[in-house]
């Protein structure tokens, strides 16, 4: 073993185990928060959903906002660790793991929210008993169970050399070298291990991709695809995409300086990791903002009657407070900040940009699901209603079972720091080695015995383009132009439909020969041209129009447009006349919703067998490649 990764070991040992008050303290403070919302959530099994503020009106409340926040948060691990892996981003080594943990601990409380918004939990098997695969529900619980073992299998992957040197340490507790040995996979430092391990990891890198992606797309259509005001929008897979990548990259960024304080990390974890992540946090939120400004400029631009209720609500009404908090606070201050390179080299500016980022996120998903439930499309007489039915606020039942939730998921975070290096440490060294301190992003004067090389950017490659402005000058004649007339004339016949021109000079009423004249149909998105003809001795020029010529209209109107353009003799004009088409549009296209007819089209069925099976072989195929290397001697 080269010195640097004994060097490195030896640094965040102190890191794993659990002694000292502090970490105890927080331990204990985070176990009792999770006991008092298992006992919540007990009260609310034995009581039933009357304990929480849902009703008929908000039937998905405080739940299902924070299963799309633990979603959301959890695309980190995969996208952002995944691209940086694609790209061969060496300073990617300290940082990967902590993003990784987060998918994995994130994902497993996402899975448990929807659970605690059932009224009856014991009948969640009949989803998969009875379920429907054109449900989005049931996509949703695919789509999630496969981005669960694929995470747990990209999070597990390059853990298991440093696994395998914890369990031949000395003095590792027996509970932990047991676990240690089962999760080694007999990994013995060969270096057709190594050959096998690498390979897992390049077949996993592309597949977390498109997985990562399709959950948090499939979490929107189950708004998106329910007819209510704020949901009926096709933007909201893009949108939420966005969202997620953007709220998970500011919670890594938080973990970073939380693990950088606590475990003394600040050799491992410097300014470079913070600065490239900031930048990378600044253009996110840009997409993100402008994914909002489309979420909501374009309904509020229409304020169509079944979005108005909603808009008004939102801008200036009962939600407005929280709801311009969120877009000022949760989203422009900060990405205000970001942009300047000044504040991006702050540790501390950047953790608060990333807090408020985070902190609005959590808001937000509360501000997508609760103001729609309580604006729905069928006019409903709230003033008949009991307050508490046409109103939403979560109930004491709800605020704790939600604190369990999140104290629970940074239980699981600390506690897997504390058994498993939560910075790489074969991946590091590697790195160190191969392409240097300063690469990787260390602190280069702790491994003064590595070269440093000179890194050239990835964003400093120089592009030099020469534009050549070509000026022609053109000559107009300055002879007298004379006005004309066009006159536009039907006539029908076996052949079709025949439109003849005659162009004849304003002041006089002679006819003008050799005038070349353009005819166009008029269509929706512009003028359709249909041919150019030249006017003979007489001043006539004509064109045939199929019979079957598709219509403008639905009482299949068709004008068409003739015109004299760019002419030497003549100044331009035009003129138009509206002929009618065999072909009639009808108004309305029927177009049945055939998802949801009593059995799934076979498109559907067709489409979820290639790509889950797809995918599913492909986790087959990498557990087999880590059976292999336990298999491996040599």
């Amino acid at each position: 073993m080269s010195l640097i990764r004994q060097q490195i070991e030896n640094e965040l040992a102190p890191s794993l185990g659990f002694k000292g008050w502090k970490i105890k303290a927080v331990l204990g403070t985070l176990t009792l928060l999770l006991i008092a919302g298992i006992i919540a959530y007990v009260i609310q099994v034995k009581e039933g959903l009357v304990v929480t503020a849902m009703r008929d009106y908000v039937s998905w409340g405080l739940y299902i906002s924070m299963f799309i926040f633990f979603i959301g948060i959890s695309h980190v691990g995969a996208l952002m660790s995944a691209i940086l892996r694609l790209t061969g981003a060496d300073w990617r080594y300290p940082i990967t793991r902590m993003a990784e943990a987060i998918t994995f601990s994130s994902l497993l409380f996402a899975g448990i929210m929807p659970i605690l918004d059932m009224g009856r939990p014991d009948r969640i098997m009949n989803l998969l008993f009875h379920g429907r695969i054109q449900s989005p529900i049931v996509w949703d619980v695919l789509a999630i169970s496969t981005y669960f073992a694929g995470s747990a299998i990209f999070l597990y992957l390059p853990m298991i050399p440093d696994i395998a040197r914890l369990r031949d340490s000395a003095g590792v507790p027996k509970w932990r070298k047991r676990i240690y040995s089962f999760m080694s996979a007999g990994w013995k430092e060969h270096e057709g291990q190594y050959g096998l391990l690498e390979k897992g990891m390049d077949i996993m890198t592309p597949i977390i991709l498109p997985v990562a992606i399709s959950v948090h797309t499939v979490v929107s259509w189950l708004f998106a695809m329910t007819l209510r005001p704020g949901w009926n929008s096709t933007i909201f897979g893009p949108y939420f995409v966005s969202g997620a990548i953007v709220s998970g990259c500011a919670a890594v960024i938080i973990a970073m300086a939380c693990f950088r304080k606590a475990y003394s990390l600040e050799n491992y974890i410097t300014k470079i990791h913070f600065r490239n992540l900031s930048l990378l946090l600044f253009v996110l939120a840009l997409i993100y903002l402008y994914f909002n400004l489309n979420e909501y400029l374009v309904p509020a631009f229409k304020m169509e009657e079944g979005e108005s209720g909603l808009l008004h609500d939102l801008f200036h009404g009962s939600y407005a407070p929280v709801y311009w908090t969120v877009q000022v606070a949760g989203l422009f201050i900060p990405t205000f900040m970001l942009a300047f390179s000044a504040i991006r080299k702050s540790i501390t500016l950047t953790v608060v940009a990333s807090v408020l980022i985070v902190a609005g996120a959590v808001v937000k998903r509360y501000l997508i699901v609760i103001p729609t439930m309580l604006h729905p499309f069928i006019d409903i007489p709230l003033e008949n209603t009991p307050e508490g039915w046409s109103n939403y606020l979560p109930s004491a039942i709800e605020w704790l079972v939600t604190a369990g939730c999140f104290a629970g998921f940074i239980l699981v975070y600390i506690l897997f720091s504390r058994i498993f290096p939560i910075v790489t440490i074969w991946e590091t060294s590697k790195g160190i080695e191969e392409k240097g301190a300063d690469a990787v992003g260390v602190n280069s004067e702790i491994f003064p015995e590595t070269k440093k090389e000179n890194i050239i950017s990835h964003g400093s490659i120089k592009v030099t383009a020469v534009v050549f402005v070509l000026f022609t000058a053109s000559f107009q004649s300055f002879a007298q132009k004379s006005n004309a007339v066009i006159n536009l004339k039907e006539r029908k016949d076996n052949a079709g439909i025949f439109i003849e021109a005659l162009i004849t000079q304003q002041q006089t009423g002679k006819p003008l020969q050799n005038v070349d004249l353009s005819f166009y149909a008029k269509r929706t998105f512009g003028l359709l041209p249909l041919g150019d003809v030249t006017s003979d001795s007489v001043g006539k020029a004509g064109i045939q129009i199929s019979r079957k010529f598709p219509p403008g209209d639905t009482l299949g109107n068709i004008k068409i447009i003739a015109r004299i353009e760019d002419s030497d003799i003549v100044k331009d004009t035009s003129a138009y006349t509206i002929i009618q088409s065999e072909i009639r549009f009808p108004s309305r296209t029927p177009f049945p919703r055939s998802v949801w007819a009593p059995h799934a089209p076979l498109w559907l069925i067709a489409t979820f067998i290639l790509l889950l099976g797809g995918v599913w072989i492909t986790y087959a195929y990498v557990i087999k490649t880590i059976i292999n290397i336990k298999k491996t001697e040599s």
